[in-house]
């Protein structure tokens, strides 16, 4: 692990050293828990092991009556006599195949338990401490019997409840040999050896649900185990950490760099996987638990937003062979494997916000590289795969997609940015309410950090907000820029009162720079060639002579009404200009469109005091 503490940003530097305080306490925690196997962490944050004793729990199975202890090799076989196939699942279907799955099982509603006094709370306290879970349920689930020869395939457990976490395996006294349970998570393993001869104790593991596992062949005699779920209780409440003070200053430096606030989100990967339902910060597991309680009391701190979200990450790469497959052939025979990577890309689409609630939030696209993680994303978060053969233009290729879960952390600044991205017309409905009450500086930082999309996003039926904003702003500067984006000639009479108020926010002669930028744009090659070749309606607002009576009703300057009316002047006489390259057929096909366009300016021409020489 320190060899790889130069790699990591600060931030994970500063939970990894938090996580090396929590650890020891931890350990102590679990006093009573039996050994784990040598080279695996006894305090694993995927799993805990323990004992019972044997008058901790005594069960009843219809049919049968009492469970005895020591179960002999003649009542368990009376015992799988009374179980059915235990099936399992493989995405939404639930199907039987002895070569995945072969053991017998018992449903708990066949089961009577009976716990020796405090017992079961105390087992569930301690399984919820050592899992970092602020408390915890036990609910029977299964009785599973395993005769010579049964096995269980690795797999993972299905959430069977809102707020299901985890598995808790308890042995029964019943002499057997193999059997064993391994457990993973990620490149992680531990064993639990079930295997015993004679009991003096009931020993039992519990792991998380996304960890996979897998029951090794029996031997000899019977394995006979009580499956639990690990539910997290509805009532519990939402734990929380003190603010730890390297990690604060690592947050605030990635969030505030030189103390503006950055615009980017911060996402953290975590190790876990999760469900729709089962994302929840009171549900978080292990070590994610406790990393995004440190960073939210950080974030808190700060005043930083915060979400949950699931990502659906994608990555296409070339595909390759080991071996040639013949001579004349640079293909191998095996399967594809990934080579060089083409492109990957991610898409946040799933969101639950600090009060725990799921909110309706637009995706949010994001390149993996701009994500933090202690877990590379592999095999563990694989959902699918596709392998795409040679198509002429293009080699193999393989693509690959992976689900995993995300802490993200932004601005408040950063949010609105993301908004603006997501959901564009809601941000801008939100930031001119903000410009109509006033302030003016707390709009400009949330404007500044989406500019340039603004600047793109400009359209003819966005102006008058668009000119709220400009009015609003503290910049003279940054106004011109936001509405000089516009087109002139697609503005239509009702955008006039928009700039009326902004002459009377900036003055006169900011709002004849802004127009002087509207049609300097007329004079661009690209709008010429456009009007030329492809009959547009003429190039000012239209209809004219009602646009320049509203410029006149708004007591917009004379002046600037005289500026905009040679303007037009002036560009429909290189429209016509340009027309002499045009064959007689096309100029007569656009005569009568010419015609109007030239009375239309005629008559706006007439609103002036003295036409003159325009006229």
């Amino acid at each position: 692990m320190p060899s790889t503490l130069p790699t990591l940003s600060p931030i994970l530097q500063a939970l990894l050293a938090l996580h090396a305080q929590a650890r020891p306490a931890r350990g102590k925690a679990r006093k009573n828990a039996a050994p784990a196997a040598a080279g695996a962490d006894a305090a694993s944050a995927f799993q805990v092991q323990g004992q019972l004793p044997l008058t901790a729990l005594a069960v009843q199975v219809a049919g049968m009556g009492a469970l005895p202890q020591p179960l002999h090799s003649a009542q368990a076989q009376a015992l799988h006599a009374l179980t059915a196939p235990a099936p399992f699942g493989l995405r939404e279907a639930t199907l039987h195949d002895t070569r995945v799955r072969d053991t017998g099982e018992i449903d708990a509603q066949a089961l009577t338990l009976a716990w020796a006094d405090g017992a079961l709370a105390a087992l569930q306290a301690e399984v919820a401490q050592a899992l970092g879970l602020q408390a915890l349920e036990l609910r029977p689930h299964k009785l599973l019997v395993y005769g010579p020869g049964q096995f269980f395939k690795p797999h993972q457990d299905t959430e069977k409840h809102a707020g299901m976490v985890g598995t808790l395996t308890l042995v029964w006294p019943s002499a057997h040999i193999g059997g064993g349970l391994a457990i993973a998570h990620g490149d992680a393993k531990v064993p639990f050896a079930s295997q015993h001869l004679q009991a003096g104790a009931l020993r039992w593991c519990a792991f998380y649900a996304d960890c996979r596992h897998e029951v090794l062949p029996v031997e000899e005699g019977w394995r006979v185990v009580l499956t639990f779920d690990l539910v997290v209780p509805a009532a519990a409440r939402q734990a929380s950490a003190p603010v730890d003070a390297p990690l604060l200053a690592a947050l605030r430096e990635e969030c505030f760099p030189q103390g503006v606030p950055s615009t980017d989100p911060w996402v953290f990967l975590l190790d876990h996987e999760y469900s729709q339902r089962g994302l929840r910060w009171e549900l978080l597991k292990g070590d994610d638990r406790a990393h995004v309680l440190a960073l939210r009391a950080a974030a808190q701190a700060l005043g930083l937003k915060l979400h949950l979200a699931l990502a659906e990450i994608q990555e296409s790469w070339t595909a390759s062979y080991s071996a040639p497959r013949g001579r004349y052939d640079d293909y191998g025979d095996g399967d594809p494997e990934p080579d060089e990577l083409i492109e990957d890309s991610m898409l946040l689409d799933y969101w639950v916000d600090a009060s725990g609630a799921v909110v309706q939030r637009k995706d949010l696209s994001l390149r993996p590289s701009a994500t933090e993680s202690f877990t590379d994303t592999g095999e563990d978060f694989l959902v699918n795969e596709e392998h795409e053969g040679y198509m002429g233009n293009y080699g193999d290729t393989l693509d690959y997609w992976y689900r995993r879960a995300a802490l993200v952390i932004e601005t408040p600044q950063a949010q609105e940015a993301g908004r603006f991205v997501t959901d564009f017309d809601a941000a801008l409905a939100d930031a001119v309410q903000l410009a109509r009450s006033g302030d003016g500086t707390a709009l400009a930082q949330r404007l500044y950090a989406s500019w340039k999309l603004l600047l793109q996003r400009a359209s003819p039926q966005r102006w008058s907000d668009y000119a709220a904003l400009a009015c609003a702003l503290p910049d003279a500067d940054r106004a011109q820029q936001l509405c000089e984006k516009f087109e002139w000639m697609q503005l239509q009479p009702a955008a006039v009162a928009p700039m009326a108020r902004l002459a009377q926010r900036w003055g006169d002669d900011w709002l004849r720079s802004l127009v002087h930028s509207w049609l300097h744009a007329l004079q661009d090659g690209a709008n010429l060639w456009r009007w030329v070749n492809q009959d547009p309606l003429a190039p000012w607002p239209q209809p004219l002579p009602t646009f320049i009576a509203a410029c006149q009703n708004a007591a917009l300057p004379t002046a600037l009404v005289q500026q905009m009316l040679s303007a037009c002047v002036g560009t429909l006489a290189r429209w016509d200009a340009a027309q002499a390259a045009r064959s007689p057929a096309q100029r007569l096909h656009s005569r009568d469109q010419r015609i109007a366009q030239l009375a239309d300016l005629a008559l706006a021409l007439q609103r002036l005091p003295e036409p003159g020489a325009l006229l």
